[in-house]
């Protein structure tokens, strides 16, 4: 019966060329975008759901609120943390603090003794190696194949190695071998390897792979020289991380108001809240509001991601229903002799539904071929380390249950209708439905269809010209040909005035500013200014460190008095430069009347000697702010060069570049020289918004593809139905356009009705998008009347073939039998 069932839709495949390479053509581009969509989010969604009881394990943060009520939260915590809650705090079984540790790590013997090794994590800013007790593997579970997990970090200058890295380090010598060699950090750190674990195979935020016992740190005199050495700043919470598993039944909101009471007693500074709260486990991977150095996953995007495959297969299966159901009367002379002969609806049905079952398994064969390279076409935009293959049960399983809901989804109408055509009709040829409910069906697929392609495309082009919008919209400063470089960690000795002037004597060299910060780099740190004039008030505004230099090499426009003059001592504020948002808040009418008043800054006065243009010193999702430029060297300081390029080739650029790092290397010994473009910085704030175009792009082409397809099988089909009635109307004296129009009319109406539909719709989901930014390119009507014009073209031109063929063809052909 089988057999029988699947040769006989292999007849009428092979019979209907056309129309099943439409229908395959489309379920493979819908299930291949599926299967992608479902690599990514599978991928996002199981990171760290591996872990044994992962329910129970969480991560202590820090939640600083000021005054103004702006809360930061961080993945940091008190060093000591460990300590001071054990036996304080009910309802925790483990609790471990371990810390990170940027170093270089060499090999002192052995074949690979001369390599160095960088032990950063490949995409992202965090390093590999921690420092941490054996608590943190009581969390954690790893199989150990070397090593004891109770004892291997006990004993000072300890060190477990992941598999992978004691391959990397020492070769591929048998592992017991391995205890007890030696490895150096930073060339001041030796320790020796006590245990070897295997790594872990699934995505995880926590992939460190050296483990250095935390009791290595006892000596404060080593604890100084290794985090100096390896750039950190000291052994602070900033660097300081804390697990914790809870007991089995414990609540987590019950524990977490007991980190409340421990956060209480800490002193800290009087204008600020402090507290420690719990983030689970699970919460981790998707929170971008808590920082720790690693990729995010936006969990909304995910959804939408999903959505989006969801309406591309959906556009494929209306493909199929629509042609299925048009073809309907071609068959009913099958369908007639199938139920004379003593077939039921069942049995029809299910003939059908293996047609269906061996399109979707071919278009699913080619779906699968396909995914590999679309993956690599879009490998900037996927996560690092993910898979791009499908072996693997959860994958196959995956692949099965698309090609049965894709069978059933495409399949299991038309079967309904098809099988239940009447014999006594089927067998004289009047098998369809009386009336037009079967061409309404069809009416409204069509509509669906090209309302999701407009939706898509109207967003597209929203989208992008928001970001458009903010590319060429003014700064209010230069970005040509600047770049940034951090100084040294808690520098404020000569090296930085020293540097900045070696620096400006290069002949590549234009101009160098010394600051807090670049511009538009999202830093938000501010502090409270008093106007105590005719109306005082108090004024929340940002503060930029910056010399001389600074406006001048940046372009920003002075609107009234002059530029900051170097102070003499380094070490306090002399002057004011304030911008003009600072002005307005100030209550001052205009710039100039802002020259020469007086703010107070913990009542301590210094005056307004300039006023400049506002500038984004924040993306444009954040409002301009009242800000305040003043000289004053800090701890956090950078440099901003500007090359001198005109006239210049990429050669004399890069001689300067690489005179900067010489420079760079004889002051700042042991410190890694790295820079970058202004230009690059900013074009990075918006990478996920690049992002979101391109992928509209692509679902706007691929769902305006499918729909077309659809549209032309139907046309196709439509002008092969009606060729007698062409034919009349030709010998009657009809033209070629009057009957292309008559053909066309019916698709064009039902494309307009999609725009009228899609145009509220579209304009709700980019409006929501659009609120994420302060300023945003206006919605005009004319992006929707431009979208339906290109869906309308693309839609006469996908009809117009047929519709032309049939007008221009010979009525003597289709008449001459009547």
């Amino acid at each position: 019966m089988i057999k029988n069932y699947l040769i006989i839709a292999w007849r009428n495949i092979v019979r209907h060329k056309t129309y099943s390479l439409i229908n395959m053509l489309g379920l493979s581009l819908g299930i291949c975008i599926c299967l992608v969509i479902y690599l990514i989010t599978h991928f996002e969604l199981r990171t760290d759901t591996f872990h044994p009881d992962r329910d129970r394990i969480c991560r202590i943060i820090e939640v600083v609120t000021d005054k103004d009520g702006h809360v930061e939260k961080a993945a940091s915590s008190p060093v000591d943390l460990s300590l001071k809650a054990s036996g304080r705090i009910s309802g925790v079984e483990t609790i471990a603090t371990y810390s990170l540790y940027s170093a270089k790590i060499r090999v002192p013997n052995g074949d690979l003794a001369r390599m160095s090794y960088d032990n950063s994590i490949e995409g992202s800013r965090a390093p590999s190696t921690i420092f941490a007790s054996s608590e943190y593997f009581r969390i954690f579970r790893y199989d150990w194949l070397v090593g004891d997990t109770r004892t291997a970090l006990s004993s000072p200058n300890s060190v477990v190695l992941t598999r992978s890295k004691a391959v990397k380090y020492f070769g591929r010598l048998p592992l017991e071998q391995l205890v007890g060699r030696v490895l150096v950090f930073n060339d001041s750190l030796t320790v020796r390897v006590t245990g070897i674990i295997n790594d872990w195979t699934s995505h995880t935020d926590n992939p460190y792979t050296e483990f250095i016992s935390l009791s290595t740190l006892d000596n404060p005199g080593l604890r100084g020289q290794v985090f100096s050495e390896g750039g950190n700043e000291g052994f602070s919470p900033f660097f300081s991380r804390t697990w914790l598993k809870l007991v089995p039944g414990s609540s987590i909101a019950g524990v977490t108001a007991q980190f409340h009471q421990l956060a209480k007693g800490r002193k800290t500074n009087p204008d600020l809240r402090y507290d420690l709260s719990l983030q689970p486990l699970s919460d981790i991977h998707f929170n971008a509001g808590i920082r720790d150095g690693f990729h995010k996953a936006h969990l909304p995007t995910l959804y939408v991601l999903m959505g989006v495959g969801a309406f591309i297969l959906l556009l494929a299966a209306i493909n199929f229903i629509n042609l299925s159901t048009a073809l309907s009367i071609r068959r009913s002379r099958e369908i007639g002799i199938r139920k004379v002969m003593g077939g039921n609806r069942l049995n029809i049905a299910v003939q059908f539904l293996a047609e269906t079952f061996l399109l979707t398994t071919a278009a699913s064969l080619i779906g699968i071929l396909a995914t590999g390279p679309v993956l690599s076409a879009f490998r900037g935009f996927l996560p690092s380390g993910m898979m791009t293959h499908l072996s693997g049960p959860d994958n196959a399983g995956f692949v099965l249950l698309l090609v049965l809901v894709t069978t059933l989804l495409a399949g299991l109408y038309p079967a309904m209708v098809l099988s239940g055509f009447r014999p006594v009709l089927s067998l004289k040829g009047a098998a369809a439905p009386k009336g037009q409910a079967g061409w309404y069906l069809r009416k409204g697929l069509i509509v669906l269809q090209f309302t999701i392609s407009l939706i898509f495309i109207i967003s597209t082009v929203i989208i992008s010209r928001q970001i458009n919008y903010m590319r060429t919209r003014d700064l209010g400063f230069s970005t040509d040909a600047i770049l940034s470089l951090d100084a040294g960690p808690q520098d404020r000795s000569p090296k930085v005035a020293l540097f900045s002037d070696h620096i400006s004597q290069l002949a590549g060299v234009e101009k160098v500013a010394r600051q807090s910060f670049t511009p538009l780099s999202n830093f938000e740190a501010g502090f409270d200014l008093d106007y105590k004039g005719d109306r005082p008030h108090r004024i929340q505004a940002g503060l930029q460190l910056a010399d001389s230099n600074f406006i001048p090499l940046y372009g920003i426009h002075l609107l009234a008095g002059r530029n900051l003059v170097e102070a003499g001592n380094r070490d306090s504020i002399k002057e004011f430069v304030i911008n003009e948002s600072m002005s307005k808040a100030a209550g001052f009418k205009s710039p100039e009347e802002a020259v020469g008043k007086i703010l107070y800054l913990d009542d301590r006065s210094y005056p307004i000697v300039g006023v400049v243009a506002d500038y984004h010193e924040n993306s444009y999702r954040q409002p301009i702010r009242p800000l305040v430029i003043f000289d004053l060297s800090g701890p956090e300081i950078s440099f901003a060069v500007k090359l001198a390029t005109r006239g210049k080739d990429l050669t004399s650029v890069k001689n300067t570049l690489a005179q900067i790092e010489h420079l760079w290397k004889d002051i700042y010994p042991g410190i890694p020289f790295s820079y970058s473009f202004l230009d690059d910085s900013i074009a990075a704030l918006y990478t996920t918004e690049e992002k979101t175009a391109t992928l509209m792009n692509v679902a706007a082409a691929i769902t305006i593809f499918i729909s077309c397809m659809g549209l032309f099988g139907l046309s196709l089909f439509a002008s092969g139905q009606r060729t007698k009635e062409i034919s009349i109307r030709k010998v009657l004296g009809a033209g070629v356009m009057n009957v292309a129009s008559l053909l066309s009319r019916d698709f064009l109406l039902l494309i307009g009705l999609s725009l009228v539909i899609a145009s509220p719709a579209a304009w709700y989901i980019t409006h929501r998008w659009l609120q994420d930014f302060v300023y945003r390119a206006p919605v005009s009507s004319w992006i929707f009347l431009l979208s339906g014009g290109l869906v309308l073209l693309m839609g006469l031109l996908t009809v117009s073939f047929h519709t032309i063929k049939a007008a221009v063809a010979n009525p003597v052909r289709y008449l001459r039998t009547e």
